[in-house]
């Protein structure tokens, strides 16, 4: 198991984090952890939910993952065995609701082999 790690600017807004490439069939193995400051201070995530929606190699959407707050302060998800399963580039989108807000934190875009 390992973790992709993205640092998020509120101010700036959602960040596209592109990686090269991801192994077929390497579902639950891979946990994306999202750190969000706002003008150069850590923002609290604590009490918003988390979802990813993944849009697959093959255009059709998965099921939405639900995500936490780590007591660290990151957004997190565990990436499941369907953003693995299509050979192609694959997005996922994580995004945070709460308190009368909500936004798309981050992009994670990656090839799965």
């Amino acid at each position: 198991m390992y973790n992709i790690t993205t640092d998020v600017e509120l101010t700036v807004g959602s960040v596209r984090h592109v990686l090269s490439c991801l192994p077929l069939g390497d579902g639950n193995a891979v946990t994306w952890r999202v750190r969000t400051w706002k003008n150069g201070t850590p923002f609290p995530l604590s009490g918003k939910t988390v979802t990813c929606q993944i849009l697959k190699g093959d255009g059709t959407a998965g099921e939405p993952i639900a995500g936490t707050v780590s007591p660290d302060g990151f957004a997190e998800a565990v990436l499941t065995e369907e953003c693995h399963e299509i050979p192609g580039e694959t997005r996922l989108t994580m995004r945070a609701e709460g308190g009368g807000e909500k936004a798309a934190l981050a992009v994670l875009i990656y090839r799965v082999l």
